[in-house]
Formats: C-alpha cells, sequence, structure tokens
C-alpha cells in the first residue's frame, strides 16, 4: 500500500505509518539531548567513583568509553528498528 505516489517526497516511514520530516527531526534533536544528559551522568558517576577511590584514573576512563560506546550501538540499533 502506497501513501504516496512519488519518490523523495520528503517523508519518512515508520512501517505503514508516514512521519512528517518536522518530526523526524524533532525525535533526532531529543535522542541527541538524551544521549548527551546520558553522557554527563556517566562521566560523572565516574568521577565519583575515581573521587571515592573505587576506581583508578584509567579504569574510569576505559570503563566511561566502554559504557559510552554500548550505550550508542543500542541507541542505534533501536533507532534503525524504529524506521524500519
Amino acid at each position: 500500500m502506497k501513501v504516496f505516489g512519488a519518490i523523495g517526497h520528503g517523508f519518512g516511514r515508520v512501517g505503514r505509518v508516514v512521519i512528517h520530516p518536522a518530526r523526524v527531526a524533532k525525535r533526532k534533536a531529543q535522542m541527541s539531548i538524551v544521549m548527551g544528559v546520558l553522557r554527563h551522568v556517566i562521566t560523572a558517576a565516574g568521577g565519583a567513583l575515581v573521587a571515592n577511590g573505587y576506581v583508578s584514573q584509567q579504569d574510569n576512563t576505559e570503563l566511561v568509553g566502554a559504557v559510552l560506546t554500548i550505550l550508542g550501538v543500542v541507541a542505534s540499533i533501536a533507532a534503525k528498528r524504529r524506521s524500519a
């Protein structure tokens, strides 16, 4: 079932639902904000672990990097599943 006959109409598809480009841009902006906040929370938590002596600064750098990488992959997979 085609909603629009022309290719390149500028609307995104999620399953059979057509999404307006402004909503797509808003969703991307929201995801960017959420990921930025998560990045700061994880970094602050790592700083607290270093300050209290639970991990070394080197371990903290590796731990924060690993967590952010995993979160990025999960967010990417979730976005691909939503748009497919």
